[in-house]
């Protein structure tokens, strides 16, 4: 899917494009484009220590949360489970790919075999982390179309 940076309480804090709270477990990331944007700082960061946490966006917050109170008491669990591979980063400005991978592709789909009918016309998939340009990364989601269209949205 389609990340962008998001704010975790109303002051902005805690921005990340993707985050798996601590301790959680084999937490997976496919094929996804995390996206800078809403003046994000541009910090590719992996916050795996004790501590109050900043609030300094992030492609990545890894082992945060845990006591609900901002703090970070993760004991690196979350980030030794965590898989990614064939993510697209707005900080590195390109795919970023599991070493011990040796697959270099991302599948339309880790679920269907096919196209689903109601894309339409639309591109599908419609993120390719793989894309060469922005608009050839991410492309129209029809449930974004239809609600653009139901609520007047640009």
């Amino acid at each position: 899917g389609q990340y962008p940076y998001t704010s975790g309480n109303p002051d902005g804090q805690y921005r990340r494009a993707a985050g798996t709270d601590g301790y959680h477990r084999e937490a997976t990331y496919i094929g996804n484009v995390l996206l800078s944007g809403g003046g994000a700082s541009g910090v590719h960061q992996i916050d795996t220590t004790t501590g109050a946490l900043t609030s300094t966006a992030a492609v990545w917050r890894i082992g945060w949360g845990v006591d609900g109170g901002g703090t970070n008491a993760d004991n690196g669990t979350a980030l030794s489970l965590l898989y990614r591979h064939g993510n697209w980063d707005a900080i590195n400005a390109s795919v970023i790919w599991d070493a011990a991978n040796s697959i270099r592709t991302v599948p339309d789909s880790l679920y269907l075999q096919n196209r689903p009918a109601f894309f339409g016309t639309l591109d599908w998939p419609w993120v390719d982390p793989t894309g060469s340009t922005a608009a050839t990364r991410v492309k129209v989601l029809p449930a974004k179309q239809w609600d653009d269209q139901m609520t007047g949205n640009p």
